[in-house]
């Protein structure tokens, strides 16, 4: 069924609608179809067949990897982190969806990982639009992404590197309290940054 599936779409389609209310095939049939669309680049098709199975049939035991396709779909659509997001939020909150209804499933573990993925990406954009703020002089607003972006994505790639920014943002605007208390948390936690002796002179932390 799943080889048919990639090569004849239209064709499960029309099975489809030959099955009774309630036939057992339907789920896995719905699926197949979410395969081939998404094999197909029909991302948008794909997820409401993988919706469907999740909504229309929750009990099926193909439900929740069903829900996890349907985020992976938007999440697919979200290439790099400069673009409009909102494919990321969709996908983001599938997965959220998935692990509040279908705890504990390989499917919903799958879903935290790609939710990592996610905040990768989410922290990236934070980062380049600090920058972006950055760079118009707008140093205050610079200051409150990256702020945001360390608070909200802490394990991140791009958490120490704008914790860096901040150090010298603050700097720029003679905050020297917050630069210091920024130096400190570098210093604990993320002392293997290259270059913070010359960034944050001082005594190592204990």
């Amino acid at each position: 069924v799943e080889r048919e599936a990639h090569r004849r779409p239209r064709l499960l389609e029309r099975v489809l609608l030959e099955f009774p209310p309630g036939d057992p095939r339907i789920a896995s049939g719905r699926f197949y179809l979410g395969e081939a669309r998404l094999a197909m680049g029909q991302n948008f098709e794909a997820a409401r067949e993988f919706r469907r199975v999740s909504d229309e049939t929750p009990n099926d035991s193909l439900a929740p990897r069903a829900l996890l396709r349907a985020g992976e779909s938007f999440a697919d659509l979200w290439e790099r982190p400069e673009l409009d997001p909102s494919y990321g939020e969709t996908a983001r909150s599938t997965f959220t969806e998935l692990q509040n209804r279908y705890p504990g499933t390989p499917a919903a573990e799958t879903a935290k990982l790609r939710m990592a993925e996610l905040d990768e990406m989410f922290a990236e954009k934070a980062y380049l639009t600090g920058l972006f703020y950055h760079r118009i002089k707008a140093y205050d607003s610079a200051i409150l992404y990256l702020k945001d972006l360390v608070a909200t994505y802490p394990r991140t790639r791009a958490a120490p590197k704008a914790l860096v920014k901040l150090v010298e943002e603050y700097r720029l605007l003679r905050y020297e309290e917050d630069a210091a208390e920024t130096c400190d948390y570098l210093r604990r936690f993320h002392a293997d940054i290259a270059g913070l002796p010359e960034l944050c002179p001082g005594p190592a932390a204990s």
